[in-house]
C-alpha cells in the first residue's frame, strides 16, 4: 500500500516498477479527495490529525525524513526535529 495521492500519480509507474509485488495506491482511486477532505474525515471519526501536519510539514511520511524532500521540508526539520536531522545528516556523511 502506498501514501500516494491522486495528485502524485505520476509517480505510481516508478513505484510500481521498482517493487517485486502489486502496489496499490487507494488515495488514487475516487473518491478523489484532497488532504483537507482526508484530515477532516479523520477528526470526523475521532482521529487525531499526525502531528507532523501541526509542526509544519506537508506531508506525514517516513516520521519527517525522506529522501527525496526539498530544501524547505529539510529547513523545517531541521528547525522542528532537529535530533532527526543530525541523525540523518551524520548518515550522509559516512557514506
Amino acid at each position: 500500500m502506498s501514501a500516494i495521492d491522486w495528485m502524485e500519480i505520476h509517480r505510481m509507474e516508478a513505484i510500481q516498477r521498482g517493487w517485486p509485488y502489486e502496489v496499490k495506491a487507494m488515495m488514487t482511486e475516487v473518491p478523489y479527495w484532497d488532504k483537507h477532505e482526508m484530515l477532516k474525515a479523520l477528526k470526523q471519526d475521532g482521529i487525531r490529525k499526525p502531528r507532523l501536519y501541526d509542526m509544519g510539514f506537508a506531508h506525514n511520511n517516513c516520521g519527517g525524513f525522506c529522501v527525496r524532500a526539498g530544501q524547505g521540508h529539510f529547513i523545517n526539520l531541521l528547525q522542528k526535529k532537529r535530533d532527526l536531522y543530525l541523525f540523518h545528516e551524520q548518515k550522509e556523511l559516512e557514506m
